[in-house]
């Protein structure tokens, strides 16, 4: 993993000045950060935080994705193609389960620690921007980043995201291949009178919708 990682920032760090590149960002946030972190001491609020980030380091880059951090306290992973024939939707969605699996094994941990009645989960955008995209270097290592609107839709994705979701655009369905698309379940919650929700397979809804808490809601893969 670390080695296709490498290879990724110097296929980037090749070009004099950013390479427009197909690539796919995907945003995590923790649920509900606000609820536990009135419940934790200070202290042991930020060791627990590092640990979920560390954790989803570990799983990002296993997925061969190179990891960034939010400002606004959630991280990132960016997912580029190998080589021209290279489709690397697949591994940005195993990693996007894994990291909820990841997250299951860790909440047990800490409600045994901690007693809680609730679990940790996290909330996660994925989106797939066709921009240019760019390598620095540092003392503290290389890093990619990416121009346009692409991490930060991704970053709305996970921020609309509620208990544990993933929120994908349509983006990363329409060039996903068939044989991909046919694992997952996906689709719409679309509230009908009163509180009834149905579901609805395969249909998309707009990001305005999601936001208002009385329309449509996405659901996980």
């Amino acid at each position: 993993s670390k080695r296709r990682i490498e290879h990724r920032i110097r296929s980037v760090r090749r070009y004099p000045n950013p390479v427009r590149l197909p690539y796919y960002i995907l945003s995590v946030e923790l649920d509900r950060p606000d609820i536990v972190k009135l419940e934790m001491l200070e202290d042991a609020y930020s060791r627990m935080t590092n640990a979920i980030w560390n954790q989803c380091v570990a799983v990002i880059e296993r997925f061969g994705g190179v990891f960034g951090k939010h400002t606004d306290g959630g991280c990132y992973g960016q997912f580029l193609p190998g080589d021209a024939f290279e489709n690397n939707v697949g591994s940005a969605i195993q990693c996007s389960l894994e990291l909820g699996e990841a997250m299951d094994d860790l909440s047990r941990e800490y409600k045994l620690r901690w007693s809680w009645t609730h679990d940790l989960k996290l909330n996660i955008g994925l989106h797939r921007e066709h921009g240019f995209i760019g390598a620095l270097s540092s003392s503290a290592g290389d890093t990619l980043f990416g121009m346009g609107d692409g991490l930060r839709t991704a970053a709305q994705l996970s921020s609309l995201a509620h208990n544990g979701q993933i929120l994908a655009s349509k983006s990363v369905f329409d060039h996903m291949p068939s044989e991909v698309q046919e694992r997952l379940r996906f689709g719409i919650y679309r509230r009908e009178s009163g509180m009834r929700s149905t579901f609805m397979p395969n249909l998309f809804t707009s990001i305005g919708s999601i936001a208002d808490a009385g329309k449509s809601k996405a659901v996980p893969f």
